[in-house]
């Protein structure tokens, strides 16, 4: 199976005049899931690492990005995502908790979303979907 194990971008001048090409080094464990990411850092910069755990059954459960910043995951039995959380750190240093929430019915259906922790959460969302599986409608709202 082939990977991506190293990525190079388009080289640009940093503010000193000095040639930077940036570079992304990824590493994978022994089911090919996305373990780590490493983005060097040029000078004083130190690197970026990004580093993913997965379960027993294979499903990321927990990202962890260069900032410090946290995204869990929750299944249901079926494998369906049924949460995806993350903490930040706000501008004054304090964490912000945040999240998605989702539904499905009992053929896997997406039926459902809602933001939570946000000052302001986003209206749910509910969705119909027809035999094929593709949402047809979102309906924004409380219904």
């Amino acid at each position: 199976m082939a990977r991506l194990i190293r990525e190079e971008r388009a080289s640009f001048l940093d503010h000193d005049g000095v040639a930077v090409t940036p570079a992304i080094d990824y590493a994978y464990d022994g089911l090919g899931n996305l373990t780590r990411t490493r983005q060097a850092g040029a000078g004083d910069a130190g690197e970026r690492v990004t580093r993913n755990l997965y379960d027993a059954g294979g499903r990321l459960e927990k990202t962890i990005d260069a900032a410090g910043g946290t995204f869990d995951y929750a299944y249901d039995a079926a494998g369906n995502q049924l949460a995806r959380t993350w903490t930040r750190l706000a501008s004054d240093g304090t964490p912000r908790h945040e999240g998605l929430l989702s539904s499905y019915d009992r053929l896997g259906r997406l039926t459902a979303q809602a933001t939570a922790g946000r000052a302001t959460p986003a209206a749910p969302k509910r969705y119909r979907s027809p035999r094929q599986r593709n949402v047809t409608a979102a309906l924004a709202g409380r219904r």
